[in-house]
């Protein structure tokens, strides 16, 4: 089999090798059309990254829209059931508005979803699969966990209840602004040296080790003391297979408590500016959906991977290889092939193309 040509696009390369790492975990290839009812996005749109979808109406008169999100046609279309776990992934493209321009993007994404029983190695491979995902793409990348039990449980210590409030507390967390987060939390603070440990796990930007450290000392229920067990084995586990570097242990990261409610995941690489990968456990989705069951997913953006990582030339092909019709078709078509096999892009031609370039150019036409 020919290797993969160099010159392939990033997106390209990146998606063949990640199709590779999940076929190699077990997971399968999930299509879907490019739209669903837009009653779907609905009634969840606030598990959407944006209110805004893009919809129309079909011939028979029900209104349409261009996907937003793919989790929620996988969760609707799953096969998963108490028996059954159903292990995806994925390659298509949303359409989101751009929170800056205003204007709706296709967005490229790939990613999986493991759906039906999740259980801690379930939650393992999904986060080592994460890491190897980040790792295809940039040899520098850092893989941020975090942990929606601890969040609730640090809630449920100092007695807030109210849905603002929550909002409110979350949002100093997520911004590290432990002044504010004192004066909202007040009285219900179980004390100053508790407030100081919590503005410590905040800030800390220390080894995943030391970070979890930070936060047993502040852990005061069995919520958050489970949520730092299964960390911890988490942590424990890719140390043992030699993949602690680039693991980092952020609680300011957090996603929606109606939705989210175990272990979470931002992915980041070196080249690319902003969170490249997205993940976590979302059991609470299931329960919207009225499925008894669990789910843990990631899915990495990969619409500006080309302009991030450009490709190593601007050249339509690496060979332009030229004959008359007097050349040897067999020795024209045999040294095509000798080329394509070493990864070359080959262009066969009886003369230049209009606007093409190549970086070599061979040519046979003097050549009987």
């Amino acid at each position: 089999m020919n290797p993969i040509p160099q010159t392939q696009s990033k997106d390209e390369q990146v998606y063949l090798s990640l199709e590779g790492l999940f076929e190699f975990y077990g997971f399968r290839k999930f299509k879907m059309r490019k739209f669903e009812q837009y009653s779907l996005y609905e009634e969840y749109k606030s598990f959407l990254t944006s209110e805004y979808v893009l919809t129309f109406h079909s011939p028979d008169g029900k209104l349409m829209a261009l996907r937003p999100d793919v989790t929620l046609s996988i969760v609707k279309n799953t096969r998963a059931d108490e028996s059954h776990t159903d292990k995806v992934f994925y390659r298509e493209n949303v359409y989101r508005m751009d929170r800056h321009t205003k204007e709706f993007r296709e967005i490229p994404q790939a990613g999986v979803e493991l759906i039906g029983q999740v259980d801690i190695l379930a939650t393992l491979e999904l986060v080592r699969m994460a890491k190897l995902s980040l790792s295809i793409i940039d040899a520098h990348s850092i893989l941020c966990l975090s942990h929606m039990g601890f969040i609730e449980g640090l809630l449920s210590a100092c007695n807030v209840t109210s849905a603002d409030t929550r909002s409110r507390v979350l949002s100093c967390i997520a911004s590290q602004n432990a002044h504010d987060l004192r004066d909202l939390l007040g009285s219900s603070i179980p004390s100053n040296e508790w407030m100081e440990g919590l503005s410590a796990v905040l800030s800390s930007q220390g080894s995943f080790a030391d970070t979890l450290a930070l936060a047993r000392k502040i852990a005061v229920n069995d919520q958050m003391n489970d949520a730092l067990d299964e960390l911890e084995v988490i942590g424990n586990s890719l140390s043992a297979l030699d993949m602690a570097e680039g693991i980092r242990l952020d609680f300011t990261m957090q996603n929606d408590l109606s939705y989210y409610n175990g272990v979470l995941m931002q992915g980041y690489v070196e080249k690319y500016p902003g969170i490249l990968l997205t993940g976590g456990r979302y059991d609470r989705l299931l329960t919207k959906f009225r499925k008894n069951l669990s789910a843990i997913g990631f899915a990495l953006a990969l619409g500006d991977l080309n302009s991030c990582y450009p490709n190593r030339t601007d050249y339509d092909a690496d060979v332009l290889l030229l004959y008359s019709p007097e050349t040897d078709a067999g020795k024209v078509l045999a040294k095509a092939e000798a080329l394509r096999a070493e990864g070359k892009r080959v262009r066969l031609a009886t003369a230049v193309p209009r606007e093409f370039t190549a970086k070599t150019v061979i040519d046979l036409r003097e050549e009987g």
